[in-house]
């Protein structure tokens, strides 16, 4: 098979849709030597480092030299070009399927076969969480449309599928679940410094779906009522954000400003270094898709704190004390009994969840769809 990779989202820097878009075309890629793989992508950079990474006897590059406002416009207004189209035209050769691993401006011909990923459905089901231009850049994209004109959808827990069906009223024989995994070998050799003392950690502070708010006032409650512990919260965020987050602290909560940590700047590899060495993984968030970081967190056996919502406990599978995330008196509980009252920390689950969660089979089920669709 020929088969075109939207490599676009492999332009944003890390992420969890940069995470699953490399480490998917990297098992297809690996594991279908006999296929060829045309991965394309917009805007100015001609091989970003993440595509060149992927390059392999069986593998393609087209860069589509258009500033992304400019190409994205036309794909929202007038749908032009068809994708699939002008990939044929640029490389004189057709491919039999395309994939596109996120929902973003996409536009294909109805005569090529179009699979297309869904992480979650958090911009219809908590539209609050959204910034207007988050808002409005989600109407430009159609969902509707793009979720009605693919041929088959991959959605990455049960419940991104059943949201779907209910929100969108796609049939549930065009939805394939393909759930995330954890990296093969994650790297933690980081040369940056690790926060000392005991820490609860909140990955991606500045998403308002993460519940920042939530997670910090339960742990000033939990001070509060143990002055003597020196448990501290340490928050990622991006360099972006910082700002706004130092001064939510300093508005909110000024005098317990030593018990917040944030870091910025946070690639993987300083990611699972901050995370091994967490005594708790807070994860309190409104709405999740599928929640990766959980599964990283029980391979290691970190525990973790989550909310009992959406994709979460599909996710964590009863590996996590489980809160509403809208109690800050719930999350304060659970903070109090990993840390006031302790037990025996999990135990790694690696092969658990390796033999559960793997990208090559996320691999072998997303080319057994294309397969499928193509037929």
């Amino acid at each position: 098979m020929r088969i075109a990779l939207d490599a676009r989202p492999l332009l944003e820097d890390g992420g969890g849709v940069f995470g699953y878009t490399y480490n998917l075309f990297e098992a297809l890629i690996r594991l279908y030597p006999e296929d060829t793989f045309v991965l394309f992508w917009t805007g100015r950079n001609k091989l970003p480092k993440a595509i060149h990474a992927l390059k392999a006897p069986n593998t393609q590059f087209l860069h589509i030299n258009v500033p992304n406002k400019i190409i994205n416009g036309f794909l929202a207004v007038i749908r032009k070009p068809q994708l699939d189209t002008l990939i044929a035209r640029k490389t004189k050769m057709s491919v039999d399927a395309i994939f596109f691993p996120n929902l973003g401006f996409i536009t294909h011909s109805a005569r090529i076969p179009a699979l297309v990923t869904v992480h979650d459905m958090s911009f219809i089901v908590h539209t609050e969480l959204y910034t207007h231009k988050q808002q409005w850049w989600h109407t430009l994209i159609n969902p509707y449309r793009i979720l009605h004109s693919a041929n088959a959808l991959c959605a990455v827990s049960s419940q991104t599928k059943g949201d779907i069906e209910s929100l969108y009223h796609v049939p549930s024989e065009h939805i394939y679940v393909t759930p995330l995994a954890c990296p093969v070998s994650p790297k933690n050799d980081t040369k940056r410094t690790i926060p000392e003392g005991p820490y609860a950690l909140l990955l991606s502070a500045h998403d308002a779906r993460k519940n920042a708010s939530g997670a910090i006032e339960a742990l000033l409650r939990y001070r509060i009522a143990y002055p003597s512990s020196s448990v501290r919260l340490v928050c990622t965020t991006t360099h972006r954000a910082l700002s706004d987050l130092e001064r939510y602290i300093a508005r909110h909560h000024p005098l317990q400003k030593d018990m917040i940590v944030l870091v910025t700047n946070v690639d993987d590899t300083y990611r699972n270094a901050l995370l091994k060495s967490a005594q708790v993984l807070m994860y309190p968030s409104m709405y999740e898709g599928f929640g990766l970081p959980l599964l990283e967190a029980a391979r290691w056996g970190i525990p973790v704190i989550a909310s009992s919502n959406s994709s979460i406990p599909e996710t964590i599978q009863g590996k996590a004390i489980l809160v509403d995330p809208y109690s800050v008196q719930e999350i304060t509980q659970a903070i109090t009994e990993i840390f006031a009252h302790p037990s025996p920390a999990p135990s790694a689950s690696t092969q658990s969840n390796d033999e559960q969660y793997s990208w090559d089979q996320t691999a072998r089920q997303t080319k057994g769809i294309l397969e499928k669709i193509c037929a």
